[in-house]
């Protein structure tokens, strides 16, 4: 958008020709034209064949959009309710608006070069900065406006340039509604608040899993699972675990992604954590015996439980067969978790371990009949040992 804003400039601001503009940006409009032909999915998107992502499923209408950019402005395009109260917004925002003020005030001069095709100059750089967030492959987020927003407050600035007490004021309002908008809670990853949190839990993160383990081995590959989404902590590659550790052969990844290691792949240990509310870690360390943990607590059921389907689901039978047992032992009435555990030692042709699973089936109440039917059909839907989802 920068190219049609420097021409439109040009041509209502500085009214020079058309020729004359097209002649000045020659060089501009050709990279643009080259990097429209060239650009792998650009002609995909604008035709709309856009595929389906996190951003496009949340993807607001268009009035939503411009309602959105024009509100921005004056950054009301969420209504602020900040966590610490008006007050301490209130305080913060008049502190910031202090210099903004004081700027146009010492730029009050210069009203008289205001004209009114610098105005509409300015007013149609808002509208095609705002017009960018609306190509079909990108959701709506405040801060895609921020090359419209310089426009549109060049164009409120050159309004109000002789009206100093009303400028004055909106600068206040709008410096105080941007603290209040920075400190109100938000799940849209691009606001300040959601920043601030996800960088205090990264930071919480960190410190549990160093003292967990101070180190980790190369090639080792770290699995989440928790509550919330800690922003950072898996996405983009894993970066936060290689900086932390100063490793560039590490990896994190959700537990629900789990897939035993390809042949083609490093060889390495493999972690386990669930992070609670507070960002803490506690370890999931698989039962390779199908014993649990002597001292256990009221969670320890339910997350070894999904630990061990997540390692059935990426291949690993024999250990999810563990955890099974595991779970099957620390509660009787857990029948599901003794013939999964069967099912998984019978595909190993691990026979003693999975006649123990069977045993705590039908002593909870399952018939021998039922047990070994229902087991011989779980064998046939298992995936092949070692087999999980394709390499990444």
């Amino acid at each position: 958008m920068l190219v049609p804003i420097s021409a439109g400039m040009a041509w209502i601001a500085d009214r020079l020709e058309t020729r004359l503009v097209l002649r000045r940006h020659a060089a501009a409009l050709a990279v643009c034209a080259a990097w429209f032909v060239f650009h792998p999915t650009l002609a995909t998107q604008l035709s709309g064949g856009v595929p389906a992502s996190a951003e496009t499923s949340s993807r607001l209408p268009l009035w939503a959009m411009a309602a959105g950019s024009v509100l921005a402005v004056l950054n009301l395009e969420a209504w602020p309710i900040p966590a610490a109260g008006w007050s301490q917004a209130v305080t913060l925002g008049l502190i910031g608006a202090a210099p903004l003020v004081a700027f146009a005030v010492a730029l009050r001069s210069s009203a008289a070069l205001v004209t009114r095709r610098a105005i509409l100059a300015c007013a149609a750089w808002a509208l095609l900065g705002f017009a960018a967030p609306a190509l079909p492959g990108l959701g709506w987020h405040s801060y895609y406006t921020l090359l419209g927003l310089i426009g549109a407050w060049a164009a409120l600035g050159a309004l109000l340039a002789r009206r100093l007490p009303v400028a004055v004021a909106v600068v206040a309002l709008a410096a105080v509604l941007r603290a209040g908008r920075a400190s109100t809670p938000s799940v849209d990853w691009g606001d300040e608040s959601f920043q601030l949190q996800s960088g205090v839990a990264l930071r919480a993160l960190r410190d549990s899993l160093a003292a967990l383990h101070p180190t980790l081995p190369h090639g080792s590959r770290v699995y989440f699972t928790h509550q919330g989404n800690p922003q950072g902590l898996v996405s983009g590659g894993s970066p936060a675990l290689r900086i932390w550790y100063d490793d560039p052969t590490l990896r994190s990844y959700h537990l629900r992604d789990f897939v035993v290691r390809s042949r083609e792949e490093p060889p390495g240990p493999d972690y386990f954590f669930y992070v609670d509310a507070a960002h803490r870690l506690v370890e999931l360390v698989p039962s390779r015996d199908g014993r649990p943990p002597s001292e256990r607590d009221p969670a320890w059921e339910g997350r070894h439980y999904n630990l061990a389907t997540a390692l059935l689901l990426g291949g690993d039978v024999e250990g999810a067969g563990g955890e099974y047992l595991a779970v099957a032992r620390a509660n009787a009435r857990r029948t599901d978790c003794a013939l999964y555990a069967a099912a998984c030692y019978r595909s190993l042709g691990r026979g003693e371990l999975a006649e123990q699973a069977v045993g705590l089936a039908t002593a909870a109440g399952v018939s021998r009949a039922d047990a070994e039917a229902k087991v011989t059909q779980l064998v046939a839907t298992l995936p092949r040992p070692g087999a999980g989802a394709p390499p990444r």
